[in-house]
């Protein structure tokens, strides 16, 4: 267990979307270690989707890839194989994410690409910005770091 002088926070997070209107819910700051960040250079170019932490002049943080909610592939227990890929296309849902409190974040940027119609599958782009003091007010930090 972390001491007092060494530990790590995080805030779980859920956000919710109607097609691609993304909605804070909640947020929950607890002690824990989040995986590692995923590599920045390059990302402008590629497909999928993802979220960033980012700071205050836009810059990443920290960046981990997500399955793309707004549509797209999902894959499924069941089917004639223990997992099976379905075509999805669901207009609203969940999203949680965990993401590492750091001290010079300034916002949440889900990304993602383009799942249907002539841009389907081109790099993926900013859907929803989050301002990180919205994440850290929800969670009762009243923006305190």
């Amino acid at each position: 267990m972390a001491t007092p002088s060494n530990r790590t926070w995080a805030y779980r997070i859920t956000l919710s979307y109607h097609e691609k209107d993304v909605t804070l819910q909640s947020a929950t700051r607890i002690e824990m270690i989040v995986p590692p960040s995923i590599h920045f250079e390059g990302s402008e170019n590629e497909a999928g989707a993802w979220f960033t932490v980012d700071d205050a002049r836009g810059r990443p943080l920290y960046r981990r890839p997500m399955g793309n909610p707004f549509g797209g592939v999902r894959t499924m227990l069941g089917g004639e194989r223990e997992f099976t890929h379905v075509e999805h296309s669901q207009a609203e849902g969940s999203i949680e994410l965990l993401i590492p409190d750091l001290p010079a974040a300034a916002s949440l940027t889900i990304h993602a690409s383009e799942m249907e119609n002539s841009r389907a599958k081109s790099p993926a782009a900013a859907v929803k910005q989050i301002r990180w003091k919205d994440i850290t007010g929800l969670a009762g930090r009243k923006g305190a770091r």
